[in-house]
């Protein structure tokens, strides 16, 4: 009637990807808050046009690594204008509650997997409303250490609650909210959490592909250099390394 994994766990994704950057050394190559407007392909080369409040800007390169996210299928027509997949854009809603002695957890809980239908006639899976555990933090937003490990705290969220699905903004993440009750209604596998204790928390939309039941992660058919990384919705961040090892193995051929 259940699995237990005792190795799922969870991570603070943002310390992530600084120590990432970090590890990178690439310091003042980092060009944040930048717009890529248009990337031209040359037989050895591409041309990146980037825009920022009152300026445009160029660079070139012998690699375009396109990781972005629901607007990956956009940068891949930059380069080729045949590329084939499309972003279905599925915004994930979540609740959260703080925890009593009957509600406490130890670990991740998920229920059974469900499926919803893409506009290709593909089923895509889901584990649905699940609990994750939170680092405690303190007054001035740090995580609370203890023993050289982050301290779990006691608030708990619900989700992601799948509600719209390609009929939003990819930058529409506050319209419509399900309110707490539905996500009370979907966390079963709690008997004692009771209503009134579930408030909203925080959404986000995947890049679900439209027309795909799996990630693409390839390099381009006509611009083998431009290597697309598109519809990586979840479990993207688990899968992150075995993804970069894949990119590597791309750039070495």
């Amino acid at each position: 009637s259940a699995l237990w994994v005792p190795t799922s766990g969870i991570i603070d994704v943002p310390s992530a990807m600084k120590k990432l950057r970090s590890l990178a050394g690439l310091g003042d190559n980092f060009m944040l808050g930048q717009e890529v407007t248009n990337i031209k392909a040359y037989a050895d080369e591409f041309v990146v046009t980037m825009a920022s409040p009152g300026k445009v800007e160029e660079f070139t390169t012998r690699y375009v690594i396109n990781t972005a996210g629901l607007h990956s299928d956009k940068i891949a027509r930059m380069v080729d204008p045949d590329f084939p997949y499309t972003i279905f854009p599925v915004r994930g809603e979540s609740a959260i509650f703080t925890e009593r002695s009957e509600t406490k957890t130890s670990s991740l809980i998920y229920p059974a997997p469900e499926f919803y239908e893409k506009p290709d006639g593909t089923m895509h899976c889901t584990v649905g409303v699940h609990t994750t555990k939170t680092f405690a933090m303190d007054r001035e937003g740090n995580f609370v250490l203890e023993d050289g490990q982050y301290r779990l705290a006691d608030e708990t969220t619900l989700g992601p609650l799948n509600r719209r699905r390609g009929d939003i903004g990819l930058e529409d993440y506050g319209s419509d909210l399900a309110p707490p009750e539905k996500f009370h209604q979907r966390a079963s596998f709690l008997p004692s959490l009771r209503a009134e204790e579930v408030r909203q928390h925080q959404t986000g939309i995947q890049a679900v592909l439209a027309n795909s039941a799996d990630f693409q992660a390839n390099p381009d058919e006509r611009f083998p250099r431009m290597i697309n990384f598109v519809g990586i919705c979840s479990p993207g961040i688990t899968a992150a390394y075995p993804l970069m090892e894949r990119l590597c193995s791309f750039v070495r051929k």
